[in-house]
């Protein structure tokens, strides 16, 4: 996130390797520019529906029970971090809504 502050380009980054702590601090180090970076982190906490996600995405190794239970402890542990950062935190489902709700939850442009 650090490089995209480099250029006045706006840029959408994603990844379930960037952290609540890492986009304060982007925002922060934006702020000090006069510039903005906002961040909002997605939640799924159901275990069966990562699992039903992964066999529809990767049905080669079969189901993946261990695996989405990892994910979603994961997604919990975020979503506490980004609350403790102040930052928004909005859950995939339903996903017919998500569109509107992350908006709602970023706020204006």
């Amino acid at each position: 996130m650090r490089n995209r502050l480099t250029v006045d380009v706006p840029a959408i980054v994603e990844g379930d390797y960037l952290t609540p702590g890492a986009a304060a601090r982007a925002a922060a180090e934006a702020a000090e520019q006069g510039r903005r970076v906002r961040a909002v982190f997605l939640h799924e906490d159901d275990p069966h529906r990562i699992a039903a996600n992964y066999a529809d995405r990767e049905p080669g190794p079969g189901p993946q029970p261990e695996r989405a239970a990892v994910s979603a402890r994961y997604s919990s542990w975020l979503a506490g971090r980004a609350a403790a950062h102040a930052l928004p935190v909005v859950d995939c489902r339903p996903y017919a809504t998500l569109p509107e709700r992350l908006a709602a939850a970023l706020g204006p442009a």
